[in-house]
């Protein structure tokens, strides 16, 4: 199963906005089509439980790796540079 923010997640890392912990904050900061092992074995194993209520509470979705059902990633948000 694979880990990637939702819009709510997108708009919590957004400057500004401070709703959810930093322990929170950095493991929404690592989920974009990370495996949820790798995710959970962080935080010297309180990383389960931050993942469940992370999409418990709607700032992660996660995906299948099964080749017949599996989605591309969303794409980042991109960001307009300045003009030169």
């Amino acid at each position: 199963m694979l880990l990637y923010k939702t819009p709510k997640a997108h708009q919590e890392l957004a400057p500004g906005s401070r709703s959810l912990n930093l322990r929170q904050r950095s493991l929404l900061l690592l989920a974009e089509g990370t495996p949820y092992p790798q995710l959970a074995q962080m935080y010297h194993g309180q990383g389960e439980a931050l993942v469940a209520q992370l999409l418990h509470t709607g700032y992660l979705a996660s995906r299948t790796t099964d080749a017949s059902t599996s989605c591309p990633a969303p794409p980042w948000p991109r960001q307009r540079r300045p003009p030169a």
